[in-house]
């Protein structure tokens, strides 16, 4: 097993100038685009792949989706037959076939007038409530939750490097302070 390459580790030029960081930001902008001109003829290849083989595939589908139709309605007629005493798969020479009963699902019809109902039949046990933290409020008024454990507002600054697609006309920029 080839050992693991380790990445060499960065750190900033105290030579580096504003252009320098133009350059590079340029050299990060070619690099994505020709990323992007990649992944763009692949997409473009792997698309005339799909169509070429959907055209084969269609009548196939079609024809599995009839044939399956008429098994599922020779099954239903024969079950008594097909499967043991108990036993709700078929134990065919080519593969089984198997009824399976979904769980129990509930559908609710109109759910505020259901809710209104069980209210009034008094069968509070069928309706939850929910508590939750309005944190839209909290963002509103952070200094009221200060005191309260558990609560953080929290607000993070990144750096989004946004190269041009193409180029664009510099200034002469200017010379950055240093502090001295």
């Amino acid at each position: 097993m080839a050992a693991k390459e380790k990445l060499k580790a960065l750190s900033l030029d105290p030579k580096m100038t504003v252009a320098d960081a133009t350059n590079l930001l340029g050299r990060i902008g070619g690099g994505q685009r020709a990323i992007a001109h990649r992944e763009a003829a692949l997409d473009e290849k792997v698309t005339a792949l799909r169509q070429k083989a959907a055209a084969g595939i269609a009548p196939l589908e079609a024809s599995l989706a009839a044939n399956e139709a008429v098994l599922r309605l020779f099954a239903e007629a024969y079950r008594k037959e097909l499967c043991p005493p108990g036993k709700k798969t078929a134990v065919l020479a080519t593969g089984e076939l198997t009824w399976r009963t979904s769980p129990p699902a509930v559908t609710l019809t109109g759910v505020a007038k259901v809710i209104e109902r069980l209210k009034a039949a008094a069968l509070y046990k069928f309706i939850r409530v929910k508590e939750s933290v309005n944190k839209d409020a909290v963002l509103d008024d952070p200094a009221a939750v200060k005191a309260i454990t558990g609560i953080a507002v929290k607000r993070v600054e990144t750096l989004e490097i946004k190269a041009y697609e193409t180029p664009r006309p510099t200034a002469k920029p200017a010379k950055p302070e240093t502090g001295q």
